[in-house]
């Protein structure tokens, strides 16, 4: 990746970690107003709570904006942004929801996005998604939303499907990109 003050527009657009980053934060933003929805969906409740969740999207928008100044805040920061979203998820939704799922996309962006003379970054990164993920794991607490054990089992069903389709999502989008070895 070159320079980020020296690049135009156009290499911007041409960069293809940028693409893929790009597509992938709209695919985020523009599913985050239907998850409440499938939350819904499931419990037949808690569309409310659910909504909470969307309070991510201007984040996730953000790093669009930012990129256009150094790209490695979109690159960096879809990670960041998603493993934060999905600690908070997992707080409000709670452990049994499913909702952790999420840190292994965050974990397969870390390892894709950056290039490898960033591996400082990526090892920060790896180091935030693991504290998240394995370390608060049973430290949540009492989740801010309750829900029954049917439910937690069809939020669990939900998160599995689409933290799974998620991270397939970036396995292929990622498959044809050569990073370069500097």
């Amino acid at each position: 990746m070159a320079d980020a003050q020296t690049r135009t527009p156009e290499a911007y657009h041409r960069d293809p970690a940028v693409n893929a980053a790009t597509g992938i934060v709209w695919l985020i933003v523009l599913n985050k107003p239907f998850y409440p929805c499938y939350v819904w969906w499931v419990t037949g409740h808690g569309l409310g709570a659910a909504l909470l969740t969307g309070l991510s999207a201007p984040a996730f928008g953000m790093l669009l904006i930012l990129a256009k100044r150094n790209p490695l805040w979109l690159l960096a920061g879809l990670p960041a942004v998603g493993a934060l979203d999905t600690a908070f998820a997992t707080k409000l939704f709670g452990e049994a929801s499913g909702a952790s799922l999420f840190f292994v996309p965050c974990a397969l962006l870390a390892a894709v996005l950056l290039p490898t003379r960033a591996y400082r970054i990526v090892w920060g990164l790896a180091g935030l998604i693991f504290v998240l993920a394995v370390g608060l794991h049973g430290r949540f607490g009492t989740a801010i939303y309750i829900w029954s054990d049917k439910e937690l089992s069809a939020l669990l069903s939900l998160n599995l499907v689409s933290a799974a389709s998620l991270s397939f999502f970036i396995l292929i989008r990622f498959a044809r990109i050569a990073k370069p070895l500097n």
